[in-house]
């Protein structure tokens, strides 16, 4: 199983609607259902390079900013402003995801 995987069982969504209420459980399972599609779109060979091109490039563009500021030009400082955003959004929704997840199955 690689880190990707995540497994939550029948027996994990009963136990915590038990525990919690199926009111909880249900809200939980709402957000796991809407993120679903990224996160599983992320977790594919394609999703995992364009995350790594846009690090990359966003890590290329910091240095130069760093220690080349004079060569950065006005297209460089909003690429990096679309890929820091774009980057952020993507971490924030995968960890959602799984905190979502590890809610599931600590509570349960």
């Amino acid at each position: 199983m690689d880190e990707w995987d995540i497994d939550i069982t029948p027996k994990t969504i009963e136990d915590y609607a038990k525990k919690h209420g199926s009111r909880s459980c249900a809200r939980i399972m709402s957000v796991l259902g809407k993120k679903r599609p990224f996160y599983d779109a992320i977790r594919t060979e394609l999703g995992q390079e364009l995350l790594k091109d846009n690090i990359i490039r966003l890590e290329d563009l910091l240095e130069k900013q760093i220690e080349k500021p004079d060569e950065m030009t006005d297209d460089d400082r909003v690429e990096y402003k679309v890929l820091k955003r774009l980057t952020e959004t993507w971490a924030s929704r995968i960890k959602s995801y799984v905190g979502k997840i590890d809610k599931l199955k600590e509570r349960g």
